[in-house]
């Protein structure tokens, strides 16, 4: 975690600015608390806590490198906004990934 941490940890209420799960809930949820640079790093993002907001590892893990094409970073809330929706369409394919291992077609046992 950056020195930054704690201070950006504070401002986002301690809830991942994606999806907003409550990271103090429980250990694992916090355990489970990553810094998200907003502009990646690999884009020139800065590490200053303008650009770090408080992730859960999943809404990290979905959202890679991408950033919006079209909204400037300094409009941060739809800069985020783009972001969330981003994570949430491919949070949707995973969970439907997900369900087809738990769920698996029955009529393979139908023999």
């Amino acid at each position: 975690m950056s020195k930054y941490f704690s201070k950006v940890f504070e401002r986002d209420n301690h809830r991942c600015v994606y999806c907003g799960k409550d990271m103090l809930s429980d250990f694992e949820s916090f355990m489970s608390v990553e810094e998200d640079h907003l502009l990646p790093k690999s884009s020139n993002g800065a590490d200053g806590p303008d650009n770090i907001v408080t992730s859960c590892n999943v809404c990290n893990r979905l959202k890679g490198y991408y950033k919006p094409q079209n909204i400037d970073i300094k409009d941060r809330s739809k800069y985020i906004a783009d972001v969330r929706r981003y994570i949430m369409e491919r949070r949707s394919v995973k969970i439907k990934e997900f369900m087809s291992w738990v769920i698996p077609n029955k009529s393979e046992y139908h023999s």
